[in-house]
């Protein structure tokens, strides 16, 4: 599933303002530890409220490095955060580096890494469907298919509890179970995932199927849920999402029988070296970022092809 969230993310962009180029300059200078991890995170924000899933500094994002986690510090704006910002939390000492105090929902990520080793990096933020399913204490439900992105059969919805408190660390860590993603009661959303990028992803992600799962409420009908067993299979797809046919070989039988299937690879692609159609391609490419900016699409939910002479160029999954 992972694939291609990189290729969409990095398709956000944004623009430092002269000040924040200089204190970044300024900084780089200097010997800061875990420098690029450090601007990864303050990049993460700035793509988090250019897509329009976070406002202001109501969210924050954190990434793990060695003995713990950097995030985001409590209540910097994001457009004048620099390196120094990012603080250093130790996962054995629980204790934090430098002069800034980390993000009041510290606990939250610090329980993220603590319980979950798999987890590399974590969004939180407060967008708007997701909080309003949230504020009812409603799960996202198997409505649709890409519930499953999530790692599970729904994302469900915490207790609401104080912000900044462990109680809501702890509803928190209920909720997420298994799963990468959940919505945290009256309040908003937090997912993790194995970097920062593919966080983001998913946290996009999460914010879409809440708004589609709010429209199909609309109508006045419950939208029907997909049963156990499709979700098994969805779940089992998944695995197999954006993987080349080296990359299925440890999986289960029941995955491997429910992989994404493909035409058989050719070997005639190639012509005196360069690619055939390039043109035609980057086309392809335009018109997928194009139908994200229009918003007829999310994410790499969609894809695109194009017609060419014997055949078709279509994105890769």
């Amino acid at each position: 599933i992972w694939a291609q969230a990189d290729n969409f993310i990095s398709s956000f962009k944004f623009q430092m303002s002269p000040l924040q180029q200089k204190r970044r300059a300024n900084e780089n200078e200097q010997v800061i530890c875990h420098l690029s991890e450090r601007n990864a995170v303050i990049e993460t924000c700035l793509k988090m409220n250019t897509m329009g899933i976070n406002q202001g500094t109501s969210g924050n994002v954190s990434c793990r490095v060695d003995g713990g986690f950097l995030v985001t510090a409590s209540g910097i704006p994001y457009e004048i955060m620099s390196p120094k910002h990012v603080v250093f939390v130790d996962l054995v000492a629980e204790a934090y580096f430098g002069n800034f105090v980390p993000s009041s929902e510290w606990r939250m990520h610090y329980d993220i890494y603590k319980n979950l080793p798999e987890a590399q990096a974590v969004v939180h933020a407060h967008p708007t469907y997701c909080t309003a399913l949230a504020c009812q204490r409603r799960g996202i439900p198997a409505f649709h298919y890409m519930v499953a992105a999530a790692g599970g059969k729904e994302i469900q919805c915490s207790e609401y509890a104080s912000f900044g408190t462990q109680e809501l660390s702890d509803a928190m860590l209920a909720a997420l179970g298994p799963r990468r993603s959940c919505l945290l009661g009256n309040h908003g959303m937090i997912c993790h995932g194995p970097n920062l990028g593919k966080a983001l992803w998913l946290a996009n992600e999460t914010e879409c199927l809440a708004r589609q799962y709010l429209s199909a409420l609309s109508m006045g009908q419950v939208p029907e849920i997909l049963s156990d067993q499709e979700m098994d299979v969805m779940l089992a797809k998944f695995k197999t999402y954006g993987k080349q046919p080296d990359q299925i070989a440890g999986l289960t039988d029941f995955e491997k029988k429910h992989a994404i299937s493909a035409p058989p690879k050719s070997s005639a692609e190639m012509v005196d070296g360069a690619i055939a159609h390039h043109e035609l391609r980057q086309q392809v490419i335009n018109t997928c970022l194009k139908m994200n900016a229009m918003g007829i699409n999310q994410g790499t939910s969609g894809n695109a092809s194009c017609r060419v002479p014997g055949g078709f160029l279509i994105t890769a999954s």
